[in-house]
């Protein structure tokens, strides 16, 4: 049997966390754009040295909060929520105990950053920008816990403005889960464990598009 390590009660992180977000909505003197996206998903890999783990490729839906502050920058708050699958695939030579196992795996990111904006004279603004945060792996597994790990994030894309009020955002996003590590796996009798070396980054990504709705 395979199954990961039990972590700490995760349940203030996340208060403290969604009470972050709504304090920075209703604090926001400044014109508000809310955006609402759905994208591609790519869910990436960690390799052990008895295996691979491997996270399949989804639909993404994102959400997003941002207000300017000077000279095009903004800064913003996003959550992204992909369903998918999580497979552990062991390698030839990785001894008795460590199977094939795969379960249901809902992955989340809640991150803040600041992103710069460039005008162009038409209703088609370019932007990049860069944020940190968490990533939340909710592994299905039996009794398994959700795996919290600081992360960042690098990505671009365009704005192209109906109107004042209305607008379409197109994004591609480099997605960096820090120190994956942390996830353990152990097969159940022999109390063998996965090995990995310690801060191995698990590269992920979305493409992703929706609409801006602007308030004031």
């Amino acid at each position: 049997m395979l199954k990961l390590l039990k972590i700490k009660d995760t349940s203030m992180k996340k208060t403290l966390l969604l009470l972050s977000f709504v304090a920075f909505i209703f604090t926001a003197k400044a014109q508000i754009e809310f955006t609402a996206m759905g994208g591609y998903f790519m869910g990436g890999n960690v390799d052990f040295w008895e295996g691979r783990f491997e996270m399949s490729d989804e639909a993404v839906y994102n959400i997003t909060a941002s207000i300017p502050t000077i000279k095009g920058n903004n800064i913003e708050v996003s959550y992204s929520f992909s369903g998918g699958t999580g497979t552990f695939i062991p390698y030839q030579n990785s001894g008795i105990g460590f199977t094939r196992t795969e379960a249901p795996l809902n992955t989340h990111y809640a991150l803040i950053g600041s992103y710069q904006q460039f005008e162009t004279g038409t209703p088609i603004t370019p932007f990049i920008g860069l944020s940190i945060g968490a990533s939340i792996f909710d592994y299905q597994y039996k009794n398994t816990a959700n795996v919290w790990r600081f992360a960042g994030s690098l990505g671009g894309g365009f704005k192209i403005y109906i109107n004042e009020k209305i607008g379409i955002r197109l994004q591609g996003r480099l997605l960096m889960p820090m120190y994956f590590a942390g996830i353990g796996f152990y097969a159940g009798g022999s109390g063998g464990g996965l090995s990995m070396n310690t801060g191995t980054v698990a590269f992920q990504g979305d493409f992703s598009g929706g609409l801006i709705f602007r308030l004031k």
